[in-house]
């Protein structure tokens, strides 16, 4: 659900659109996609937001790449944690589709699909997406 959500949300932005379906397979994919902006839960099966974000934080190609925390979940308990962890920002579910795409749009640069605005062969934005417990749709690649 959370997932056709964010793909409506970006559908007039020239974006590339990644999903894992769980915090393992997510840190896998980032090492083979090398992305842009992450959007990620913090409640995951097999490796939580948490544990995904130290491990992606420890590695050298991703200490500076933008993450955002999208989640139902409170964060007060993870402020500190997280905070060191160098998140770019939390968005709380449920989310506006204007509010999740102004966020991303403070984080990277979004193109309008037109493309009357954007130069005539933009690079997308490749932004992945970890999906919550409650998503079980397996990896699929949206363009």
């Amino acid at each position: 659900m959370v997932q056709s959500l964010i793909e409506m949300a970006f559908i007039g932005h020239e974006v590339k659109l990644q999903f894992a379906s769980n915090g393992e397979e997510g840190l896998n994919m980032a090492r083979t996609l090398n992305p842009d902006l992450i959007l990620l839960d913090l409640k995951m099966p097999i490796m939580d937001g948490v544990e995904f974000l130290e491990k992606f934080r420890a590695e050298r190609q991703f200490q500076t790449t933008p993450v955002l925390i999208v989640s139902a979940q409170n964060i007060a308990d993870f402020v500190i944690k997280l905070a060191r962890l160098r998140i770019n920002g939390f968005i709380l579910k449920p989310f506006e589709d204007a509010d999740l795409v102004a966020r991303v749009g403070k984080v990277v640069k979004l193109w309008p699909r037109s493309g009357r605005i954007a130069p005539s062969n933009p690079t997308p934005t490749k932004v992945s997406r970890f999906p919550s417990y409650s998503e079980t749709q397996s990896f699929s690649p949206q363009a």
